[in-house]
């Protein structure tokens, strides 16, 4: 489901499921942008957000401990499609330095 309302927002996108997380590259205003979703374990989901730039690997089990990029959570699906676009956003506008 968050990969379906994802697509529908920003449009096509690359995914491979890994581990118990599913890695997405998509873009975000002409930047790809990599999106590591996971299911918790009390129900909630989150996604760590990144710009491609800033993503040493392609693995989202590696990806977490990065010190780059930011985290949304959600209970919901649908909701955490309009956090992690709004973090992918933020983190376009934080112009990083890094890479």
């Amino acid at each position: 489901m968050f990969i379906k309302e994802l697509e529908k927002k920003i449009g096509k996108l690359l995914y491979e499921r890994e581990n118990g997380y599913v890695l997405i590259i998509g873009d975000v205003r002409g930047e790809k942008v990599v999106f590591c979703f996971k299911e918790g374990y009390t129900g909630y989901y989150y996604v760590k957000v990144l710009l491609e730039k800033q993503a040493e690997t392609l693995s989202c089990r590696t990806l977490e401990y990065l010190p780059y990029g930011l985290y949304a959570f959600s209970n919901e699906p649908l909701n955490l499609v309009e956090k992690s676009i709004s973090k992918a956003l933020l983190l376009l506008e934080m112009k990083p330095t890094v890479k």
